[in-house]
């Protein structure tokens, strides 16, 4: 009923198949998941599939045409790139911590997507019986939109462009937090690099980084420096 009043009234359809209804049918989700894997030799970097096809739709859908309902299933597969990273360990704390993006995209897309999908994925995991949480840890400042520029670029572009909230860094105090970063797709690599850099900063160790798809030609090296 949900799927027929969706295709009546928003003329929605599933972005995979085409059938009535406002989120991938259940079909098309099961064809996403199971792909997850670590990206190349990076074993602290999983992604939950490549960038292309049904998944490549869903999260531009989610982060450039506002189809916010997307955020259940994306949230999903991120959680099971998480758990990847994990491999079978059982943290007591669990803190997923979204790669910022730019203030001026965030403003003009007027909410911010990628910690939308961090969020519903430590909610699944809470779901699932881990003591997960999502903490806007790290802020960016101005840099240049990284769409075209090369390895070389993106890497300068981004360096030292990050830094930890001192507020939020006070909710890891205490405690012995893993911390996984998470983003949406990774490319090259420098804006995990430079992540995990801004982190280890100020002492805190860093797992690895769980995205939700990864760029075909991506050889990232997301824990260096």
């Amino acid at each position: 009923m949900r799927a027929v009043l969706a295709d009546l009234f928003a003329g929605a359809a599933c972005p995979g198949c085409q059938a009535p209804g406002l989120l991938p049918c259940s079909g098309c989700a099961d064809r996403l998941r199971g792909h997850c894997g670590p990206v190349g030799a990076a074993a602290e970097l999983w992604s939950a599939g490549i960038y292309e096809g049904l998944l490549r739709q869903l999260v531009l859908g989610h982060k450039e045409r506002h189809q916010f309902g997307l955020r259940v299933v994306l949230g999903e597969l991120l959680a099971e790139a998480v758990l990847g990273l994990l491999a079978g360990r059982r943290p007591e704390r669990l803190v997923l911590v979204p790669v910022p993006s730019r203030v001026t995209a965030v403003v003009a897309r007027g909410y911010d997507p990628t910690g939308t999908v961090v969020r519903r994925a430590a909610r699944v995991l809470r779901a699932g019986g881990w003591q997960a949480e999502a903490i806007s840890l790290l802020r960016v400042r101005g840099v240049r939109d990284q769409a075209g520029l090369d390895r070389a670029e993106r890497a300068a572009n981004l360096s030292g462009a990050m830094s930890v909230r001192p507020a939020k860094l006070a909710q890891l105090q205490g405690s012995a937090p893993w911390v996984v970063l998470c983003d949406d797709v990774m490319t090259t690599g420098a804006t995990a690099t430079e992540a995990v850099r801004a982190v280890r900063a100020v002492g805190i160790g860093v797992l690895g980084t769980a995205v939700l798809a990864h760029a075909v030609r991506a050889t990232p090296d997301p824990l260096s420096g």
